[in-house]
């Protein structure tokens, strides 16, 4: 596209960047001179239609190729030949790196060959197709599986491993050597290892190239080899890699407003603001009204007083969708994440609002739908649908202190809340108003500090303490801990819930209110039962459905500067 007016570093308070609208513009937008309050500088994508047709597309991608048919992979597939220049030009790949760029056909994501083929490649979280070994056949220089390893042939000098351990562990590592006759690989040193058994996966290795989407890197041969999907010929579609870090970079830059682009396959971030390397802090930053697909979501670092509202983010390659650290004053507000590691993040985030998101489907090993950690003190997370994908846990919480959580509605497949770790003494968290599908875990000084009123609760995790929380007022329960209850456990106007009167997440309609099979509404229409039949008086934690809170009248919580990170 043809630029006009002045150079970024010429550029004004009160001025605004358009960018045409269904132009791909190939460059990541770099953000250096800063706004006024009164006047920020504006990079608009075309949000209101001015110019151009639909949104101003940042790509970072760039083409491979020219292709060379190189024989065939089991079964027939074609194998295809590029060199690797692009790659290395771009350092999308560093040769002796464990880097795994992200090469695309069309919009479809390919994956360097493994031995563990999941059905979708952005499921990086997906441990069903690797293989399980005993602990005591590993080590954290060596690997032996002689009945897996044995039979996959010559190939190992370039090969990786992807190991998971624990319950969120995935690294990945180079293979050093390889002996047949014990097959057992050595390979570098690994971190130690968690508990459970570990997995793995063969990774950039000949003897498992054999799948469509996937390619092999033989940096000896100075070469990519990929098989297409579909059986296509690579010279007639579209085959390219995520090259460029990021869609737009902020290097220090305030009073900044972002809005109305669409960004796709960047390595890193769609919206990179700050640095944990700088010392100033940003502020004022607004990111509104963007797509952010199949590439990177939008991180602020020692941003303050900024806003993040109205995004959609799907398809991530790593990170998270969302990402505050060390920020104060923060609102992160009516975004929509699909897709990603953990939906959304807070480190450090403090005196901060999370309202009104909907993170959904997070497909990492860890992929917790919101994370509030280290330090997030005095935040507000009001009014959220909060649903892990492949993560065990839906809201997890570490180390934040004055936490208010109300109107939410969450589940996780282990969890819905899961408190790891707390500041000494215990954080104070206040629970109102939730749905929440699954345990609900706190840590016992937590418990002793926290309030719960008019939740609805899968499951008490007694051993981690609610027995203890001073203030639990009408909750509703599926169960208390994992045994038979008894009435004695409930407080006031708590009740257990009969098996039909519990909700489902339904794709669409994400709180289901059908009546159960027995002819007895769920929560939501308000009529919800014990085990003995009897109705419960509940004051209605399901008011979430289309009628969520007046987010316009909630703001920030109040501001503590003894919180704000220096």
């Amino acid at each position: 596209a043809r630029r006009t007016g002045p150079p970024p570093a010429a550029r004004r308070p009160g001025d605004r960047v358009l960018f045409k609208g269904g132009v791909r513009y190939p460059h990541a937008v770099v953000v250096e001179r800063s706004g006024a309050p009164d006047a920020p500088i504006v990079y608009d994508g075309n949000a209101a239609g001015d110019w151009g047709e639909g949104r101003a597309i940042l790509d970072g991608s760039r083409p491979l190729g020219p292709w060379t048919r190189d024989g065939d992979a089991p079964g027939g597939l074609a194998i295809w030949r590029a060199p690797l220049a692009p790659l290395r030009a771009s350092r999308a790949w560093t040769p002796g790196e464990e880097d795994r760029p992200a090469l695309f056909q069309g919009d479809r994501l390919g994956r360097m060959a493994s031995s563990a083929d999941r059905e979708d490649n952005w499921m990086k979280g997906d441990m069903r197709p690797f293989r399980q070994v005993d602990r005591d056949r590993i080590t954290d220089r060596t690997l032996a599986d002689p009945d897996a390893l044995a039979g996959l042939g010559a190939g190992w000098d370039q090969a990786l491993i992807e190991l998971q351990h624990g319950n969120s562990h995935l690294d990945l590592f180079r293979v050093l050597g390889f002996d047949p006759a014990s097959g057992t690989l050595t390979h570098e040193p690994t971190k130690p290892l968690r508990a459970g058994r570990p997995h793995y996966a063969v990774v950039n290795h000949p003897g498992v190239f054999d799948a469509p989407g996937e390619y092999l890197i033989d940096a000896k041969a100075d070469a990519l080899f990929y098989i297409p999907f579909d059986g296509a010929d690579p010279n007639d579609v579209d085959i390219g890699f995520a090259a460029v870090g990021s869609g737009v970079r902020n290097i220090g830059a305030s009073h900044i407003v972002i809005r109305g682009f669409r960004m796709t396959k960047h390595r890193h971030r769609g919206v990179a603001l700050g640095s944990n390397r700088s010392l100033d802090r940003l502020r004022d930053v607004t990111v509104e009204d963007n797509e952010m697909v199949q590439g990177g979501g939008v991180m602020l670092v020692r941003t303050d007083a900024s806003v993040v509202r109205g995004n959609y983010i799907n398809e991530v390659l790593r990170d998270q969708p969302i990402l505050v650290r060390r920020s104060d004053q923060v609102i992160v507000a009516d975004n929509v994440t699909r897709r990603g590691n953990t939906g959304i993040t807070a480190s450090g985030a403090t005196n901060s609002l999370f309202i009104g998101n909907d993170a959904r489907a997070s497909l990492g090993l860890h992929g917790n739908a919101l994370t509030i950690y280290e330090g997030s003190h005095n935040t507000w997370i009001i009014g959220n649908l909060i649903q892990s994908g492949l993560g065990p846990i839906g809201l997890a919480l570490r180390q934040s202190d004055r936490l208010v959580i109300a109107f939410n509605a969450i589940r996780g497949r282990r969890f819905a809340v899961a408190q790891w770790a707390q500041v000494e003494g215990g954080d104070k968290l206040d629970f109102f108003n939730n749905a929440f599908l699954g345990n609900v875990r706190i840590q016992p000084d937590s418990a002793a500090r926290a309030r719960f009123v008019n939740n609805f609760i899968g499951t008490f995790v007694l051993q981690r303490g609610l027995e203890s929380v001073p203030v639990r007022v009408h909750n509703v329960s599926g169960r208390i801990g994992q045994a038979s209850v008894q009435r004695a456990q409930l407080r006031e106007g708590e009740a257990l819930l009969a098996p039909e009167t519990a909700f489902r997440f339904e794709d669409g309609d994400p709180l289901d209110v059908r009546p159960a099979p027995s002819g007895r509404k769920r929560l939501g229409d308000g009529a919800p039962y014990d085990f003995a039949g009897n109705r419960v008086t509940h004051v209605g934690v399901y008011d979430l459905q289309g009628r969520r809170p007046d987010l316009g009248r909630i703001g920030l919580p109040p501001h503590d500067p003894d919180l704000v990170h220096r």
